[in-house]
């Protein structure tokens, strides 16, 4: 396809829509949203553009969850601005199919998703500490830095939260987590941010975002303090091995242009992110050249993703529900959430969920979630309020029952779920009604499964919180450290996990910038080539 020649439309089309995904764009933590959903919002001839617009005007807002993607149709031609997730591609083109898309003059991709951040902040803290006195140079797998910081929030960096607690994050060494989430928050990276020159503010839940709303502008705010203060970022390089050395380390890479370099160091910060999101080039590396310097790994597992349900009902794809979440492994309770649930054609999805998977390890066997649709009553109360509905109902059928309670397709589904007639709704008995609000207090989904690492936002397990010492360095090699997503660590949604990410590097960096009094020992870490 090629695009037509009209600047001034295709600018007038480019603004619309980036102001509206602005605007509409969800804060979360992570980067990809899980839900396809099967419908659109279409806003047409918005009189607040109307004065700038001189021909038909309509955007559809394509429901891909937590995502973004808007079709912009103005004087016949017609402009992509997102696509949602990799997986929401079969959807979005259907939707373009319905509207009658032959043809898209514009495509625009607001940003891409990759890299890992906290080596940039371990960097500028390790020049700022250092003061000139030492030369700090970043190795890069990709091709630019910083890819996935423009991803988080949505495109607005969702880059703190003012509830940082121990309870919200989730580890197999909770006691080392305590002594290292001190140091991160020791660390102050939000205030660190601050004197940089970035601008926070605040949404009613804690989620902190920089005032301008864009993830660029964080981005562009470290690139400038990293020039400023002469640190050297080198892209495009493949670490193939590390080794001890006397009084410090070489690592040996290939660099942009597939040559062998190698590079001695006094301090190494690894911050190599872990397995989730595989389009985006993360494999995995992080953790397993973690285990390759000899450290002890907590079995990895997709965090922060959706789930699978063994029989999904696909008639609810695209629902949304306020309840209250809770995952069993067997009759065990795990972890309980309160927020939104989507329900989607494979399965379960929204924050609360994606915050349950950060407990479903490996070792968890036959998981469940149970919905609370109605957390704020109880259950004899729900029962109660049901049955006195009855000589309310327009009808009586089940659909007449949901009115004002339930959306209509979610009410048949738990009506079924509970085993009762379809008519003759004001026959029911007593027990039935309680039957009826039982199911609706514990709506129960078996045979999970997450999404796996492409719907992932962080990963699970990783390196041991108990193989580093206080400032993030690893225990018997003097001047190595390990860093943000690589550590067996995760945080729930809502700016937790980048607050680790930027704490850490921090502490690491300062850290590393600081003389070193002792000698690496003898047994030599090895990384073998990548």
């Amino acid at each position: 396809m090629t695009p037509k020649k009209k600047t001034g439309l295709l600018q007038r089309l480019l603004s619309l829509a980036a102001a509206a995904a602005l605007a509409l764009s969800l804060g979360g933590c992570g980067t990809s949203a899980v839900v396809p959903g099967g419908s659109a919002d279409v806003v047409p001839n918005p009189s607040s553009t109307a004065a700038s617009v001189d021909a038909p005007f309509e955007m559809h807002f394509i429901d891909v969850g937590q995502a973004l993607s808007v079709l912009v149709e103005c004087d016949g031609q017609f402009m992509l601005y997102d696509g949602g997730n990799v997986d929401d591609g079969s959807l979005v083109v259907s939707y373009l199919q319905s509207q009658g898309v032959e043809q898209l003059e514009y495509v625009f991709c607001s940003h891409a998703h990759e890299d890992h951040v906290g080596g940039l902040a371990a960097a500028l803290a390790a020049a700022q500490t250092a003061e000139g006195r030492a030369h700090i140079t970043v190795l890069d797998k990709n091709a630019k830095v910083g890819k996935k910081l423009l991803a988080t929030g949505n495109g607005r960096c969702n880059l703190d939260n003012r509830d940082i607690t121990p309870e919200r994050y989730f580890t197999s060494s909770p006691k080392a987590l305590r002594r290292l989430l001190s140091a991160v928050d020791e660390a102050a990276p939000l205030a660190w941010f601050e004197s940089l020159g970035l601008y926070p503010r605040t949404d009613e839940t804690g989620r902190v975002y920089p005032y301008s709303n864009q993830a660029a502008d964080v981005l562009a705010l470290l690139e400038h303090h990293l020039a400023r203060c002469g640190v050297e970022v080198r892209t495009g390089c493949t670490v193939q091995t590390l080794s001890q050395s006397r009084g410090g380390y070489v690592v040996l890479f290939s660099n942009a242009d597939g040559a062998d370099e190698s590079l001695r160091a006094d301090a190494v910060v690894c911050a190599m992110g872990g397995s989730a999101g595989p389009q985006f080039g993360t494999d995995g590396f992080g953790p397993r050249f973690a285990a390759q310097c000899g450290g002890a790994l907590a079995p990895l597992y997709p965090c922060l993703t959706a789930l699978q349900c063994a029989k999904p009902d696909k008639r609810l794809a695209g629902i949304r529900a306020k309840a209250h979440a809770a995952l069993y492994s067997g009759s065990t309770l795990l972890a309980d959430y309160r927020g939104e649930v989507q329900f989607t054609d494979y399965g379960l999805s929204g924050i609360c969920i994606m915050d349950l998977t950060r407990h479903l390890t490996p070792a968890v066997k036959s998981p469940a979630v149970e919905l609370d649709l109605f957390p704020d009553v109880a259950e004899d109360a729900l029962s109660a309020l049901f049955a006195v509905r009855v000589p309310l109902l327009p009808g009586d059928t089940a659909a007449d029952f949901w009115l004002g309670l339930l959306n209509a397709k979610l009410g048949r589904a738990l009506w079924q779920a509970a085993g009762l007639p379809d008519a003759d709704v004001h026959r029911l008995s007593a027990a039935q009604w309680q039957k009826l609000a039982h199911t609706a207090k514990h709506w129960r989904f078996d045979g999970l499964t997450p999404c796996g690492w492409k719907q992932a936002q962080v990963t699970g397990g990783g390196l041991a919180l108990t193989e580093l010492e206080p400032d993030f360095q690893f225990k018997g090699c003097p001047g190595l450290y390990f860093v943000g997503e690589t550590l067996d660590c995760v945080g729930r949604c809502g700016g937790f996990n980048l607050h680790w990410a930027f704490g850490s590097g921090l502490a690491a960096g300062r850290s590393a910038a600081k003389p070193r009094r002792t000698v690496p020992s003898q047994k030599p870490p090895r990384k073998k080539k990548h």
